[in-house]
């Protein structure tokens, strides 16, 4: 798909999309002469492991100031990535830098950070999201509106296993009392077949990480799904947001009396969820997001649905 998606960022000219392209087919390496000194490794990339010594014994790190050690982005290749959670053990990497930092704080030495194959998966499919969404707006912004009978796209969105999103849209419906075709008569505003893919997916996968306590994720990716359905709510009632942040579609909802529900119930979480996405915002325990704040941000989605007209 990445290979396709290069041909196309070429037909568009667009340098950036190439970049970061070129970026992931070859790895973030030194050796990778896309890889710029402002080039940020993605927050996408990261796992999240356990520290131990070269004698497998476990570090147990309870200083909030520290936790992030435990964290680790990675900087290989697709395809390496892909290789990787093939394996489906446990894994391990080395950051010199943060065996120093737990030295210097801790007084301890540990030799390697062991994590799950699984968090690969969720580096893969974060991958697919960004460059279905890219391709998406590049397309949209040329006005073409054909992206969903693109087979690079459509090969994108099937990644995502249709079966297990079946499912989950099956619990959603027990849950919520709100099935797939519900929700799509609901947002029959949204017209492109390809955008209300990705919102089914979106919501899908919110849903199931909430409820297996991947709560940081689960909120910024509820609160983009809720985002994108104010925009549009508010375009399709022929109204223009004063801005193009989540505060400014809910002030207008609210200026122009356009739902019922009170948008104040939308937590301080929800209405933040992107200043999220940066690690130094969780400073301490009290900073992270739990599985309830998750599952109601989740439930926001279900609530702001049923409100559509």
């Amino acid at each position: 798909m990445l290979n396709q998606s290069l041909i196309i960022s070429k037909k568009y000219n667009n340098k950036t999309f190439e970049s970061w392209i070129k970026l992931e087919l070859n790895g973030y390496y030194s050796s990778n002469n896309e890889l710029k000194e402002n080039t940020i490794l993605p927050e996408y990339r990261t796992v999240v492991g356990q520290y131990y010594d070269i004698y497998g014994r476990q570090l147990y790190i309870d200083d909030p100031k520290l936790t992030f050690i435990r964290e680790e982005r990675l900087r290989n290749s697709v395809l390496e990535l892909e290789k990787l959670v093939n394996k489906d053990e446990i894994l391990s990497i080395s950051n010199p830098d943060h065996l120093s930092i737990i030295k210097e704080n801790l007084g301890v030495e540990v030799s390697e950070l062991k994590f799950s194959s699984a968090n690969i998966s969720g580096i893969l499919q974060a991958i697919r999201t960004k460059l279905s969404d890219w391709l998406f707006d590049m397309d949209k912004e040329k006005g073409n509106g054909n992206m969903e009978k693109n087979p690079i796209i459509k090969k994108t969105i099937n990644h995502w296993d249709k079966e297990m999103e079946k499912n989950i849209w099956l619990e959603i419906e027990s849950q919520y009392g709100r099935s797939k075709r519900v929700v799509g008569k609901r947002i029959n505003f949204i017209r492109e077949t390809f955008r209300r893919e990705i919102i089914f997916r979106d919501i899908a996968q919110s849903y199931y990480l909430a409820n297996i306590g991947f709560s940081k994720p689960a909120l910024i990716l509820a609160g983009s799904v809720i985002e994108e359905l104010l925009r549009n709510y508010i375009i399709y009632k022929g109204f223009t947001a004063s801005g193009k942040t989540f505060n400014s579609y809910i002030k207008t909802c609210e200026d122009n009396n356009l739902l019922k529900m009170p948008l104040h119930g939308l937590n301080d979480s929800n209405r933040h969820f992107r200043n999220l996405v940066h690690m130094e915002k969780e400073q301490s325990k009290r900073h992270t997001i739990s599985k309830t704040t998750a599952i109601g941000a989740v439930t926001s989605i279900f609530t702001l649905v049923n409100d559509f007209e």
